[in-house]
């Protein structure tokens, strides 16, 4: 049963991050097209509570594979995770948004 509840976790994230790849694209491609890019790029440290090694080694991985992002370290001491991304506007609502959309999620099914 545990399984299961993991994989219908797993699922949804799936289907979460399918979508978060298309938008990355599209976003990205536009920015390349356009004769005024309009990135803002910026790194930020995120405080990871609530994954293991693992499931931190899966966020970094699925932050990387998203156009605009790239995890660049993990800070084992601390559990922070250290991101670049193409479009940081606002740093709080960018580790609320990794924080509540792949940490929780992750956590889940780890």
């Amino acid at each position: 049963m545990k399984l299961m509840i993991k994989c219908y976790h797993f699922s949804i994230f799936l289907f979460f991050y399918i979508k978060e790849v298309l938008i990355s694209n599209v976003k990205v491609a536009i920015d390349v097209i356009s004769p005024k890019p309009r990135i803002s790029p910026g790194i930020v440290a995120i405080k990871l509570t609530k994954l293991n090694e693992n499931g931190v080694s899966l966020l970094a991985n699925f932050v990387s594979m998203t156009p605009g992002t790239l995890a660049l370290d993990y800070d084992s001491e601390n559990g922070e995770l250290w991101i670049h991304s193409m479009y940081l506007e606002e740093e709080e609502s960018f580790v609320s948004y990794i924080q509540n959309q792949y940490e929780n999620p992750i956590a889940k099914f780890q």
